[in-house]
């Protein structure tokens, strides 16, 4: 039987600095480019799966030295350790499979991490890459919750000071949104939008290998995953397959 939609039910789109001190119910976090992709991709291949933001970061790793390091950071001790960036095609290409992985990032991680602190329960991993997946996981699991919130992480960098909102991010909540209240999102505009928006107004942060394009703005569902954040047995935030 076809689930029935969130028709009726109240579900929120914010930013992380918009939202407020406590959060009730699922709520979903979206970093377009890259963590979401990474985050999908990797929760299938890794061994383990943590997340951490710049407040723990260094605690991860000395906890689970055997850990590899991916993703992106300021911190010029970080930049040394790290096995992989960000990139959702150097990701998928690096030799990550059944490794322990920590991952930061500049936004994404940290979003999870706040969600966790303001009592979002559970917190989800979207983006194009596993958006249909979330989406009917949802329906199945929580179609009677009273609220569900959306999170587009959005950017934290300096570079972003004068428009933290990133449209990549904006897109694929209302996307999904779309999707639990039984609508078709279109997903070629808004695509077409997003690349235009990174283009027009954070030029140095655009993926220009046209096999990042393809990892991060896809209409298929290529990894099928539902990412779920539990708690680790070291304290850190790890993220589980849910599906």
């Amino acid at each position: 039987m076809t689930p029935k939609s969130f028709y009726q039910r109240k579900i929120t789109i914010s930013f992380p600095w918009d939202l407020p001190d406590k959060i009730n119910g699922p709520a979903v976090m979206f970093d377009v480019n890259a963590a979401s992709h990474n985050i999908a991709y990797l929760v299938k291949i890794a061994l383990e799966l943590l997340v951490v933001d710049k407040k723990n970061v260094h605690q991860a790793l000395k906890a689970i030295p055997e850990a590899v390091l991916a993703g992106e950071s300021d911190d010029p001790l970080l930049q040394k350790r790290f096995f992989v960036s960000n990139s959702a095609s150097l990701v998928n290409k690096a030799d990550l499979h059944k490794k322990k992985v920590i991952l930061i990032t500049n936004n994404g991680t940290h979003t999870i991490n706040e969600l966790w602190e303001k009592g979002a329960d559970p917190i989800l991993v979207a983006g194009y890459a596993n958006l249909q997946t979330v989406a009917n996981w949802l329906l199945r699991n929580y179609l009677d919750t009273p609220m569900i919130t959306l999170v587009p992480s959005g950017g934290r960098e300096e570079r972003y000071a004068q428009n933290r909102n990133l449209l990549e991010d904006l897109l694929c909540a209302q996307a999904l949104e779309k999707l639990l209240r039984e609508k078709k999102p279109d997903l070629k505009a808004d695509f077409s939008k997003a690349r235009k928006f990174i283009k027009d107004h954070n030029p140095q942060y655009w993926p220009t290998k046209e096999a990042d394009l393809a990892l991060i703005f896809t209409e298929k569902d290529l990894y099928q995953v539902v990412p779920i954040c539990i708690k680790h047995k070291n304290g850190f935030l790890q993220i589980k397959n849910w599906r």
